[in-house]
């Protein structure tokens, strides 16, 4: 071989041994005759004919339905693994774990749990056959074509469109038997044009390509057979084409005869009829249907957009052109290209299966694509100069080219399923009219969101042996690489990233031609390098604040949750340290219970489908969620009897971990929300719940909740971090809640929901333990208005607002009843209240943080008025005493004229006069039963107390005093006790002189 020859074999090679995949049955019958013959020395495979659909049955037993060439090609890799294997690793004792899948009305078990050996053999087999023969064949088609140009460049760039514009790179990559057919197909080609060429006679060697041509795939005979037609006219080169085609042929004769004790049968013909009836039914023949040609499904093979040649692959629109040129100087070989494209076309148009199962294209075209590309190569000899031409070449080259690349995000396709599921109407497939664009309808979205995927490579990323098997997902979309703290998480992301390696490998293999080239006759390959390694890393190369490991799924298809297998974690980036919440939904596989740990801390232990909110310790750098399941996973396969093999435990709904400010978030012991008749939402809880309230500034707030109970009336206890808002009775009808004033401190607070009388299972069918219902949550913020400092809030058991003769406003209360007063400065106030009684005095108990009481209770207002009342709020005012500082000083006053309606105008806050103390910045301020101040003859100034009053002692320090006070007795010696908030300071006995 050439420089040239071996760059393009190597180019190839590794290109297609990098996307190599297994679709599923075709590989398997392939691939079991091959283990058979290795491992047991016969041709049944009974032991696996469970295992795919594509089988024969004779005489009690079964067989492949393929014909031979391609499983007998494999023996020698095969053989050479298995021992190797065996000689370094020794047997595998893994117990076999299938999973069952309803085909053709058949049901066909998938062995889930293939051991490395034979995961590695299919690995090998798939390389060394069809991306071998492969590679051979673009080798071979650059060889042709010095036939018809010779221009070099022009000869390596056809040789590249070949292998990576037509049907031979999709099939390069899958263990089926059309690389190896069109392998021996361009052999042909090529030998029988070096016999035209030379005129040496190797007719013989000719004869034993064509017979292994057919041995690999009877359509290749379509195309090898008219070679016998060259050679009518010289005998002796016909009959030695003749004895070497049945040389070639001789295996699938002796294998015929072994089987079927026939020499001249095909295995197609003992087709499994129990899966595949239409054989019987519809008396197929090798898969053909009995009938005319059918011009609608020709025009589905060619053009159509489901699986047509000319729409996948545009570039062979130009093989039509060369084709008319051919006439005048090729005349013997326009007759074989034109007679093979219309027998293809003719013939496989009666075929059943006409659009080739799962596949990419029409996959039974695929040994045409080397003589169908002679006048391709011809017309460019032609037009080799005119530059619009040749654009429009490298233009559907260039469009060929990337549908096949479309085709490696994912090879099983939905829209066959589409097809045979139409196959009864047969009035849109008997119609010009397109029904399907898997190319862009299907592989461009998976194209667009996985990119090009290597099971070899990602499989190898991960520390593991690839498992090429199309059924089983590749299980990783990225690679945490490390941490670095002032950028994130530094990933590999694997979408696209086999493309660019590909175009790496290309260009180390032709760097050479590429500096000659106009575009980098000036770069050096340091330069090179240096550009493509940059590309990859800024890239393939990102940072990340959340990042999952290996033992995640990629995400379901509706992007709305991924599962974990049986242990997974998450990777999440914090850019300081800090507290954050940490919100989690989760669905269970079966039940089962979910251990989670942040940072090596235990957050909980949960069970069925969940969200948690919990206040974890973010450090900065890495913090590290594991997420470990107390039951292992199960395989749906096993447990539902699907086709799913993946193991699974949990599926993450949702993950959270930023600061959500000024919301009400659910943590424990809520259920998910559901929806009422009227479009809202509701949250049954158990018997206890925690829920979080996140604020990023201060201010006063209150929520406004409606509840209810579920099957009876229950008491609900709310909490804020700890403190009580309340006791409340909700009933089975809905109950709204107004809770006490809040005051958010820019923190997060803690609310707890209590249901004392427990909770209970809703339903047969719905097995959650509910007491409550949270239907509407509403926070109200307080706001004040300019230059105010304080707001009252009427909370229970106050009516609303009526109107005096004066216009001005009152409130009736109950016989109880809560205010609340929200003050947004520190200090000392006194209120000013109006009051009245309905119907009789009463007397009106004040509680500061509880309640007004009326102990006589209330009475009805009238017949018309039923409401209960007792006493009238009718003017409410706050005043401010006023706040000491260290200093003694008073910030602020009142005005003697607002307060006791004189003619005071004076601003005057308290006077301390006759008072001590040790500590002076300490005051005293008269509360209770004082009388006013009165004047000594010595104009000092003193007060009456009644039988009992009330001092508040203010301090703005802490520290030990003592008090020292003068005190007379009216009229009589008196005994006077002393206490301080409750605790005695002692009994004296106060004389009518001053003591």
């Amino acid at each position: 071989m050439t420089r040239n020859e071996i760059k393009l074999f190597l180019t190839f090679f590794i290109t297609y041994a990098f996307f190599i995949h297994w679709i599923g049955s075709n590989e398997n019958t392939n691939f079991f005759l091959t283990r058979v013959i290795v491992d047991e020395f016969r041709f049944e495979i009974d032991n696996y004919y469970n295992q795919t659909i594509d089988r024969a049955y004779y005489n009690n037993h079964y067989y492949s339905d393929k014909t031979i060439g391609l499983s007998f090609f494999a023996i020698p890799t095969y053989a050479v693994n298995k021992y190797l294997y065996l000689f370094f690793f020794g047997l595998s004792d893994e117990i076999p774990e299938y999973r069952y899948v309803t085909s053709h009305n058949e049901i066909i078990a998938d062995l889930i749990n293939l051991n490395p050996r034979i995961l590695v053999s299919m690995i090998f087999v798939t390389i060394f056959t069809s991306s071998l023969f492969s590679s051979l064949t673009v080798v071979l088609i650059y060889k042709i074509s010095a036939r018809f140009l010779e221009n070099n460049k022009l000869r390596i760039i056809l040789a590249l469109i070949y292998g990576f514009g037509t049907l031979v790179f999709p099939y390069a990559l899958v263990f089926e038997s059309h690389a190896t057919e069109t392998f021996f197909v361009t052999l042909a080609i090529y030998v029988l044009f070096n016999i035209q060429k030379e005129k040496k006679d190797y007719s013989l060697l000719l004869g034993v390509i064509i017979g292994l041509g057919i041995i690999s795939g009877l359509s290749t005979s379509i195309i090898l057979i008219p070679i016998f037609l060259l050679f009518l006219h010289k005998k002796h080169f016909f009959w030695k084409c003749v004895l070497g085609c049945l040389i070639g042929i001789s295996p699938m004769f002796i294998y015929n005869i072994l089987v079927f004790g026939n020499p001249v049968t095909f295995s197609d013909l003992y087709i499994d009829t129990t899966i595949w009836e239409e054989y019987e039914k519809d008396n197929l023949i090798l898969g053909f249907k009995p009938s005319l040609p059918n011009i609608f499904i020709m025009y589905r093979l060619t053009f159509d957009t489901y699986r047509g040649l000319f729409f996948y692959h545009p570039v062979l629109l130009i093989s039509l052109f060369g084709l008319i040129y051919m006439w005048k100087k090729h005349r013997s070989e326009f007759v074989w290209v034109l007679f093979s494209l219309i027998s293809f076309i003719i013939i496989f148009s009666t075929r059943y299966v006409w659009w080739g199962g799962s596949s990419f294209g029409v996959r039974h075209f695929v040994p045409l694509m080397s003589l169908l590309f002679i006048p391709l190569i011809f017309f460019v000899s032609i037009f080799e100069k005119n530059r619009i031409l040749m654009f429009v070449l490298y233009a559907l080259a260039f469009i060929s080219i990337f549908h096949n690349f479309l085709g490696l995000s994912d090879i099983i396709e939905w829209h066959v399923e589409k097809i045979i599921e139409v196959e009864s109407k047969l009035q849109e497939i008997y119609s010009f009219k397109s029904f399907s664009n898997p190319l862009y309808g299907y592989y461009l979205p998976k194209f667009l969101e996985h990119g090009a995927r290597s099971r070899i490579l990602e499989y190898f990323l991960i520390n593991k042996i690839p498992d090429i098997r199309e059924a089983n997902p590749i299980p990783i979309e990225e690679i945490k690489i490390v941490t670095l703290k002032p950028f994130g998480i530094l990933v590999l992301k694997t979408q696209f990233l086999t493309i660019i390696i590909l175009l790496f490998t290309i260009f180390l293999i032709w760097k050479k031609e590429l500096f000659n080239s106009v575009v980098f006759n000036k770069m050096n390959i340091g330069s090179i390098l240096l550009i493509l390694t940059i590309l990859l890393l800024t890239y393939r190369l990102q940072f990340k604040n959340l990042v999952y490991d290996k033992n995640w799924y990629p995400v379901n298809e509706n992007n709305t949750f991924r599962y974990m297998s049986k242990n997974a974690s998450i990777y999440l980036y914090s850019s300081e340290n800090t507290k954050s919440i940490l919100n989690l939904s989760l669905s269970n596989y079966l039940d089962r219970s979910l251990d989670i740990y942040f940072n090596d801390k235990l957050v909980g232990n949960y069970s069925d489908n969940f969200s948690i909110l919990k206040l974890v310790d973010v450090k900065r750098g890495e913090n590290p969620l594991k997420l470990i399941s107390k039951n292992g996973c199960d395989k749906p396969y096993i447990t539902e009897n699907s086709s799913d093999s993946r193991c699974l435990s949990f599926g993450l709904r949702n993950i959270e971990t930023s600061n959500i400010y000024n919301k009400f978030l659910y943590s424990d012991n809520w259920y998910p929300e559901y929806v009422e008749t009227s479009n809202k939402t509701y949250r049954w809880l158990s018997n206890d719940a925690i829920a979080y309230l996140i604020f990023n500034e201060s201010e006063f707030i209150r929520l406004n909740l409606t509840f209810w109970s579920f099957d009876k009336d229950r008491t609900l206890e709310i909490y804020i971090d700890d403190t009580s808002l309340g006791n409340y009775t909700i009933t089975e009808n809905k109950t709204k809640i107004i809770t006490p004033p809040i005051y958010t401190n820019k923190k997060w607070h803690t609310f707890k929901f209590h249901a004392p009388e427990g909770c209970d299972i809703l339903n047969e069918q719905n097995k959650r333990c509910v007491s409550i219902a949270l239907s509407e949550l509403k926070i109200e913020k307080i706001k004040f208005n300019n230059n105010e400092t304080s707001k009252f809030l009427y909370y229970d058991n106050w009516y609303l607002e009526d109107r005096e003769t004066n216009k001005q406003t009152f409130k009736w209360l109950e016989n109880n009843a809560t205010l609340h007063l929200i003050y947004n400065q520190p200090g000392l106030l006194k209120l000013n209240l109006t009051f009245w009684s309905f119907d009789k005095d009463r007397t009106l108990e004040i509680y500061i943080d509880d309640t007004f009481h009326a102990p006589e209770g209330c009475d009805i207002l009238g017949e018309k008025d039923k409401r209960c009342v007792s006493v009238a709020l009718s003017d409410l005012r706050i005043i401010q005493i006023g706040r000491i500082s260290q200093k003694f000083s008073v910030d602020t006053c009142n005005k003697s004229y607002i307060i006791e309606s004189s003619s005071d105008s004076e601003c005057l806050s308290f006077i301390l006069e006759n008072i001590r103390t040790v500590n002076t910045d300490r005051s005293f301020l008269y509360l209770d039963n004082w009388y006013s101040e009165n004047l000594e003859m010595n104009n000092k100034t003193y007060r009456w107390l009644g039988s009992n009053a009330t001092i508040i002692f203010v301090s703005n320090n802490s520290g030990s005093m003592s008090l020292n006070l003068t005190f007379w007795s009216f009229d009589k010696d008196r005994t006077l006790e002393i206490y301080i908030d409750d605790t005695s300071l002692g009994n004296y006995t106060i004389t009518e002189n001053k003591t």
